[in-house]
């Protein structure tokens, strides 16, 4: 059984397609009686109806057809993920996702190999991170038992 749901009135309606820009918190003071989900639902009900206009927060979209060869250029060159997002004026993950979907590394995303002494048996080893201390043989035996 479902819950029993008050119907919205036209008062309701009017006060949220004036408001509709307000957060949320201000929304629920003016509408006691609702929830935060059934004025959020209640608001894409609305913006459906053409009542309330489409959601402006993308202010402007990039013209990636222009803007990625010269973020894969300037990636190239070496220039850092956070300075390229700063010149074309977005988010470093915005430049980050771009260069995954076109093949190029991005820091952090693979672990780095680096060379390890072991901390159990003191030999030299291919660590695949950089935070991997044991060999993988020390491992194993560790698993199996052996040093317990």
């Amino acid at each position: 059984m479902g819950r029993n749901r008050i119907p919205w009135t036209p008062q309701e309606d009017a006060l949220l397609i004036e408001n509709h820009a307000l957060s949320e918190t201000r929304l629920r003071e003016m509408l006691p009686h609702r929830g935060g989900s059934g004025i959020t639902q209640r608001k894409v009900i609305l913006r459906r109806a053409g009542k309330i206009p489409a959601s402006t927060r993308r202010t402007a979209v990039k013209d990636w057809s222009v803007l990625g060869p010269v973020v894969l250029r300037m990636r190239k060159e070496g220039v850092s993920i956070h300075n390229i997002a700063a010149a074309i004026g977005c988010r470093d993950e915005t430049v980050r996702a771009h260069l995954r979907r076109h093949g190029m590394p991005v820091p952090g995303d693979q672990a780095e190999k680096v060379q390890r002494n072991c901390l159990r048996c003191g030999r030299e080893f291919t660590a695949q991170g950089l935070y991997i201390r044991r060999c993988d043989d020390c491992k194993a035996r560790e698993r199996s038992c052996e040093f317990a």
